[in-house]
């Protein structure tokens, strides 16, 4: 669990100080001869080393960062010149203003220590990360209130999304049940009797084809209807006056 705190910490202070001002370690005295400049480049999550001998000797290096807690910066564990299987990490520690390192010897694809810890101190150190990183409780509100509001927003566009699905859905299941029917009489009728002319046979047919297409439930509601006049003689070989015939069409329902 304490383990997981301080991952939890350094997760959440290297993610809000991407753009931070540069913190260091500098003019660290790692032994008589050899003194060293750490500066710590939190956007790139890298420790830029400048190692100087009195002799005026100068190498620079660039070391990856592990883990940020409140009071240090962790370096990986990286690789020694001193053999194939020897290694070191480091400790940036803002309490102390010093740099720890620890020696490994890699057995096994394990790595155990090798001797005791190095401590060099600094004279020049910039280690307050954790204090910048301190967010008012106005801000902290301001926040809150913005991810609540992103959740509702979110939360809405879901439900809304839902209701376009649903009615999609419901407007393709009406119109699968629904389906069109058109029947032509084969009856003429004088004109002038047109008016007056019997249409219940073409009602029969249309209710008889619509039960035929439902034929699973033989239940439906009649959506439209009308009668017309599909077709019209005016030079009929049984007479002189003008028939014609009707026809019926509509939609309907399945239930």
């Amino acid at each position: 669990m304490k383990k997981f705190f301080i991952a939890l910490i350094g997760f959440f202070v290297f993610c809000n100080l991407g753009y931070a001002e540069p913190y260091y370690f500098k003019k660290c005295r790692l032994n008589e001869k050899v003194f060293a400049n750490y500066v710590i480049d939190l956007q790139k999550n890298v420790i830029n080393v400048n190692l100087k001998s009195l002799d005026g000797y100068e190498q620079k290096l660039e070391d990856k960062i592990k883990l940020i807690t409140e009071d240090q910066i962790v370096s990986e564990i990286i690789q020694s010149g001193a053999g194939k299987n020897s290694y070191f990490q480091y400790y940036l520690n803002a309490n102390s203003k010093s740099i720890i390192k620890l020696k490994y010897k890699k057995k096994n694809n394990i790595f155990v220590l090798d001797g005791k810890k190095i401590q060099s101190y600094c004279t020049n150190v910039k280690a307050d990360w954790s204090k910048s990183n301190k967010k008012s409780e106005e801000q902290i509100k301001k926040e809150q209130f913005e991810a609540e509001q992103k959740r509702i927003k979110l939360e809405e566009k879901k439900k809304r999304a839902e209701e376009l699905k649903m009615q999609k859905q419901k407007k393709e299941d009406d119109n699968k049940n629904k389906h069109k029917i058109s029947i032509k009489g084969k009856k003429w009728f004088k004109l002038s009797e047109a008016s007056n002319a019997s249409t219940d046979n073409l009602k029969k047919l249309f209710d008889k084809r619509a039960s035929k297409i439902c034929k699973k439930t033989k239940n439906f509601d009649i959506l439209e209807q009308k009668l017309e006049v599909v077709e019209m003689d005016e030079t009929p070989v049984f007479g002189v006056e003008t028939v014609v015939k009707f026809g019926i069409e509509g939609v309907v329902k399945c239930k």
